[in-house]
């Protein structure tokens, strides 16, 4: 029952001893510590000022400048040509910042501080470039921006501003260099491709023409309002010439409907068969009139103007009968001569207007026969215009662009921007001496440290609560203070002696530096006891039912002076039980 409750208190003071001992440990050693930690603040002081001074200049660039290129609709974006051929898409801000980084744009800046070197350190080896970039160069991006940042480091003052002044114009020279590249390999595509084209686009109208050819097909020239034009013949053939006349016609009828053409071509051969129909109608009208005068409004009405040249005399002949019809009677000859003459007239306009329509007939029943192809040859034929209005769209826009290209190399390209101009930071950046003291301080603490741990080895003494519990395998007790006098020792008191008090038989084993009465002295001071303590100091004097508490102080007791004690115990057989600590 005492033991557990000895063990459940020695649990509480775990980390606390520990904390306790780092905060000993640095109280007992502070001089050696401090005095370590202020000389090599000096030291580093001192060390920083005998350092060279090293200066710093920098600029900000803008990788991606602005685009103030010319606007069509028609063309196609240069940006997005030039971009297809360079590859310029696929490249990062980061690849680009790695390419300004590089010997294949930096040499020349190299070679100015490398000159400079050899010439005020005749002895000396060449810089290596990688050296030179890793240590005097940064070059970084903003983050999130295209805005690059350039940071140039030397103990030479004098070489900052001029090594900057390269870098901005190597740069500047590059992204110009950059530029006219892309061009130039745009417009050996654009050429390459028009070659290309030019001929699909040739074989592309061949192939349509000899196909017409071969199927009597015939293509259109004059569309009116989305409608197909009648006029059917060879000398429609499309040719050479009016290939883009053609294209627009072609274009405005579909309007991106290929299956107008088929529709366009179904209403003119409805719409000749309607013409048939009505001009079978009309002749059979024309047989079955018997009024002469009904005949002749008939004829003037549906006939054209160059197949009535005989009208004014149909009409003469019309009055001259009626005058002579008021003048004799129906017998007189000369009146039976002029109504023979009209009759033939009437006959002669009649068979005149029935042929007139009969060829008309034929000529409509012709354009059905020659609009009528099987679906197959009219599919095939709309694959071939189609393949020619695209081939030669994207000739004609390929040499837009290319004009266009040619338009983007005349102008002057501007290089990349400058945000700030090359400036020298009027302090240097490096020794800085605050860091150097910092690290100073560092150092000397970490050595005055090891020194005193070192120190205290060496003299034996144990200071560390954990290590004398490691070495007699004991709990602690309690860790009474009688430095100062207050309620926190009184309370301590009251319950070591209310656990003594629980123990039947105990006595305490004094292995400190002061002596039993001084000891007593205190404890009465600050408690009134109901129970006597008993000290002892040699242990032939405890008997072996009693408990053994040792009592001791952590920084006057030995390693030699525990082992001591502990090979004692062992020779006369005696186990401790717990560890009472002190610190008078």
């Amino acid at each position: 029952m005492e033991d557990n409750k000895i063990a459940m208190d020695n649990l509480k003071y775990d980390e606390v001893i520990n904390l306790t001992n780092l905060f000993n440990f640095f109280k007992r050693n502070k001089k050696i510590i401090g005095l370590s930690g202020i000389l090599f603040i000096i030291l580093s002081f001192f060390y920083s000022s005998i350092q060279k001074k090293v200066w710093e200049g920098q600029f900000e660039i803008v990788l991606a400048k602005n685009d103030n290129t010319f606007e069509d609709k028609n063309f196609l974006n240069s940006q997005n040509i030039i971009s297809l051929i360079s590859n310029s898409g696929m490249e990062s801000l980061s690849t680009e910042v790695g390419i300004l980084k590089s010997p294949s744009v930096l040499k020349s800046v190299f070679d100015i501080v490398n000159k400079k070197h050899l010439r005020d350190n005749p002895k000396a080896n060449d810089l290596i470039f990688e050296d030179w970039r890793e240590n005097n160069l940064e070059i970084e991006l903003q983050k999130g921006t295209s805005i690059l940042r350039i940071a140039y480091r030397d103990s030479d003052k004098e070489i900052i501003l001029p090594v900057l002044e390269k870098m901005t114009n190597e740069y500047q020279k590059y992204s110009g260099k950059r530029e006219r590249r892309k061009i130039d390999l745009a417009k050996n595509y654009l050429i390459s491709q028009i070659e290309v084209f030019r001929k699909k686009s040739l074989e592309s109208l061949k192939a349509a023409q000899d196909y017409a050819i071969d199927q009597d097909l015939t293509v259109l020239e004059d569309i009116n309002k989305n409608n197909i034009n009648n006029n059917f013949g060879p000398q429609n053939n499309l040719g050479s010439n009016n290939v883009m006349s053609f294209l627009n016609n072609y274009k405005s009828v579909t309007n991106g409907n290929e299956n107008i053409l088929n529709i366009s071509i179904e209403n003119q051969r409805i719409n000749a068969a309607n013409k048939i129909k009505k001009i079978d109608s009309q002749i059979k009208i024309i047989k079955n009139l018997e009024n002469k005068d009904e005949i002749v409004s008939y004829l003037n009405l549906i006939l054209p103007e160059a197949l009535l040249s005989s009208k004014e005399g149909i009409y003469e002949l019309q009055k001259v009968i009626a005058e002579n019809k008021s003048k004799y009677t129906e017998k007189d000859k000369t009146l039976i001569k002029l109504e023979k003459t009209y009759q033939m007239m009437i006959e002669n306009i009649r068979v005149s207007a029935i042929a007139y329509l009969k060829a008309l007939r034929l000529e409509t029943q012709t354009k059905v026969e020659l609009v009528s192809r099987p679906k197959e040859v009219l599919i095939k034929y709309k694959e071939l215009l189609r393949d020619l209005a695209s081939d030669e769209e994207t000739l004609i826009q390929l040499e837009r662009q290319l004009r266009y290209i040619d338009l983007e190399e005349l102008r002057s390209s501007d290089p990349w921007e400058l945000i700030t101009q090359p400036t020298l930071v009027t302090k240097p950046v490096s020794p800085k001496p605050i860091s150097f003291a910092l690290i100073g301080l560092l150092f000397g603490l970490t050595l005055g440290s090891f020194l005193a741990y070192q120190r205290e080895k060496e003299n034996g003494k144990i200071y560390d609560t954990n290590l004398l519990v490691s070495k007699l395998q004991l709990p602690i007790l309690d860790i009474i203070s009688f430095e100062k006098n207050d309620d926190l020792t009184k309370a301590k008191l009251t319950n070591l002696f209310d656990i003594l008090n629980s123990f039947e038989k105990s006595r305490i084993f004094n292995l400190s530096s002061m002596d039993q009465k001084y000891i007593k002295k205190l404890f009465s001071k600050n408690l009134t006891l109901d129970y006597e303590l008993k000290f002892v100091d040699k242990l032939s004097e405890i008997k072996d039912d009693e408990k053994i508490i040792l009592l001791t102080e952590i920084d006057s007791l030995t390693i030699n002076a525990l082992d001591d004690f502990k090979n004692s115990l062992n020779f006369m057989d005696k186990k401790l039980h717990s560890i009472l600590i002190v610190n008078f």
